[in-house]
């Protein structure tokens, strides 16, 4: 039985939640730091890291996808973006991870992985530490939940405003008065996949608003039109 939440945690679709100060510090005084390389893949089922402990990730700089396998032509899905500051291995923790789990890496990336054995110890050190820690995964399954539900219910068009918006939402504003600029790229196939979209109309669409100066690529940013960005009332 999940305990109430005593502290709230804002929830974006696809999106993972910042971390809290609290699970934060456990990953400072008990994490192995590693480089993943673009491309690399973590499976939290293969027995090749922490030596098959169950384990959390941190991101300390860079982009992952949380990547789930399905049995669909020309479709994959990305569940969940995970920002700097975000963890990765709620549903391994809840053991709800099957063998078509697993992160990628969409930039060279930093991480900090925590082993559940050591979160649990933490458990009898930290006061309310356990209660964060169940909390902050279930607001990570509510973040894919309310992505697939999007998915479930909107068009593409909508779909890739939304994924903007909660983009936007995790970082500080930077905007001018026609746009927003977001700190990290996302290619269009990454985008397909965390929408569930084809190529096809993905690489219809978004050169369509390029054309139309509504989206914008510099070298490290994503420019957005204020025109594009549906807010919560399209929900």
């Amino acid at each position: 039985m999940f305990i109430q939440p005593k502290m709230k945690i804002d929830v974006n679709p696809w999106v993972f939640p910042e971390i809290p100060r609290v699970f934060r510090t456990v990953f400072y005084e008990h994490c192995t730091l590693k480089t993943i390389r673009k491309g690399d893949k973590i499976n939290f089922n293969s027995g090749s890291i922490e030596n098959n402990k169950k384990f959390f990730i941190l991101l300390n700089k860079g982009v992952l996808l949380n990547y789930r396998e399905i049995n669909a032509t020309n479709k994959e899905l990305f569940t969940g973006v995970v920002l700097p500051n975000r963890v990765a291995g709620h549903n391994n923790f809840l053991n709800l991870t099957d063998n078509s789990e697993f992160l990628i890496a969409s930039v060279d990336s930093e991480v900090m992985f925590l082993s559940v054995d050591n979160l649990k110890a933490a458990f009898l050190q930290t006061k309310d530490l356990k209660d964060c820690v169940y909390q902050y995964c279930i607001s990570c399954l509510k973040s894919e939940s309310e992505g697939a539900h999007i998915i479930g219910t909107k068009n593409v068009d909508q779909r890739v405003r939304l994924l903007f918006h909660s983009l936007m939402n995790a970082y500080p504003k930077d905007e001018n008065n026609d746009t927003y600029k977001i700190p990290l790229k996302l290619t269009n196939e990454e985008i397909r996949k965390v929408i569930f979209a084809t190529r096809k109309t993905i690489n219809t669409l978004i050169p369509k608003w390029k054309r139309s100066n509504l989206y914008q690529l510099d070298k490290n940013s994503t420019i957005i039109n204020k025109k594009l960005i549906i807010f919560n009332k399209f929900l």
